[in-house]
């Protein structure tokens, strides 16, 4: 791993780590999205995907897992109401291949993709695409994509407080 590399991943995690949340059981955070038994971040600044994992996880979430059609279409509708003056290239989701060509896996369970909505021709088996991707203009459908395009928002989730 390059030194660059290195050292942008240590000052996205200072500049995050500072971020404190508190919520109330049963709830989810304020500007976060309730669905089912999870919590939703829609992210507002475009970061590479592993700023992604970083400010998610400093903020004791992870990228979204996104395990059934009824959470997928939760997402997308969400996103179709979010009003952004420049709209993303698309949002990181925890999914990705980088271990094993074409084995998609989410990334904090280490769970094959059991569901998935590929966009036709996606995943496209460049490859150096791993990452997953909600893609803008497709209507949130998945793609595969450069993990250092930086051009992207992301997606938290964490389960809700009980």
């Amino acid at each position: 791993m390059n030194s660059l590399y290195i050292q942008l991943l240590y000052f996205s995690h200072a500049f995050y780590a500072g971020i404190n949340i508190t919520v109330a059981n049963g709830a989810c955070p304020n500007g976060w999205f309730s669905h089912g038994l999870s919590c939703y971040f829609y992210s507002k600044t475009s970061v590479d995907f592993a700023d992604a994992m970083v400010f998610c996880k400093n903020i004791d979430a992870a990228l979204v897992e996104i395990e059934s059609d009824d959470e997928n279409k939760f997402i997308q509708n969400s996103l179709k109401n979010i009003t952004l003056k420049v709209p993303p290239h698309g949002y990181w989701i925890g999914l990705t291949d980088i271990e094993i060509e074409n084995e998609w896996k989410w990334i904090e369970s280490g769970n094959s993709a059991s569901y998935v909505n590929w966009n036709p021709g996606q995943p496209d088996l460049r490859q150096s695409e791993n990452c997953g991707i909600l893609w803008y203009s497709t209507g949130f459908t998945w793609h595969d994509d450069f993990c250092s395009d930086n051009l992207a928002f992301f997606i938290c989730e964490k389960e809700r407080e009980v």
